[in-house]
């Protein structure tokens, strides 16, 4: 795994690809906080509400993410 990152950040294409990944991630998380937000009725359970919204994105990337790759190339 470190041989592949040190490859990725060698090259500038795979580099601005990953930074780009990163950035559209981060930008749905917030969106998901976002949406999430109004149905906490106590600041306690944001934690619990936002690690099952990163559960269940992460299962349905698994189920879903090979084919749409796949589709993609």
């Amino acid at each position: 795994m470190i041989a592949d990152i040190r490859t990725g950040i060698g090259n500038s294409r795979s580099r601005n690809r990953g930074t780009f990944r990163f950035a559209l991630g981060l930008v749905a998380l917030l969106a998901g906080v976002f949406v999430t937000a109004p149905s906490i009725v106590r600041a306690g359970d944001l934690p619990v509400v936002e690690f099952l919204t990163v559960i269940t994105a992460l299962i349905i990337e698994q189920l879903v993410g090979p084919d749409l790759r796949a589709r993609y190339r």
